[in-house]
């Protein structure tokens, strides 16, 4: 995401104008975050359409999760005397469950995802912004 806000979609370079208009306003640049076990992990500026990589010991990992910055949107309605407001739902608290995969085989996102999302919806959580998971299951090493 631009530090301004504005997410550089990779959809803009594919129409030069909008790229260039995009560019002009909020620069070229966005931050790419991660998130691991452990809590944060490292955070890269990095030039807007630049490609980013990164490398994996294929034996230290079971599961490839990439989300939108809409996980961060999820509110939760609170009230007091005087007024009722949305606050924001810890990302642990959306993240965690969506991590929790019992059995990867057949459609386990969309079953993940559709649980996660109805169980917020039953907590009176509601998201402000599209959330977008992809997610690859790794439990063995290629050609392993």
């Amino acid at each position: 995401m631009c530090p301004a806000g504005a997410p550089g979609y990779p959809a803009y370079a594919l129409r030069p104008a909008r790229l260039a208009a995009w560019r002009a306003t909020f620069g070229d640049a966005r931050v790419v975050c991660a998130e691991t076990p452990d809590g944060p992990g490292d955070a890269l500026d990095r030039p807007g359409f630049e490609p980013l990589t990164w490398r994996f010991d294929w034996a230290d990992i079971d599961l490839v999760a990439l989300f939108s910055d809409g996980l961060e949107t999820f509110r939760r309605p609170t009230a007091d005397e005087t007024s009722r407001q949305l606050e924001p739902v810890p990302l642990a608290d959306v993240l965690v469950p969506l991590l929790q995969v019992p059995a990867a085989h057949g459609h386990f996102l969309q079953r993940r995802a559709r649980r996660v999302i109805d169980q917020a919806t039953a907590r009176g959580w509601r998201h402000l912004d599209d959330v977008s998971v992809a997610m690859i299951a790794c439990p063995t090493a290629p050609g392993g």
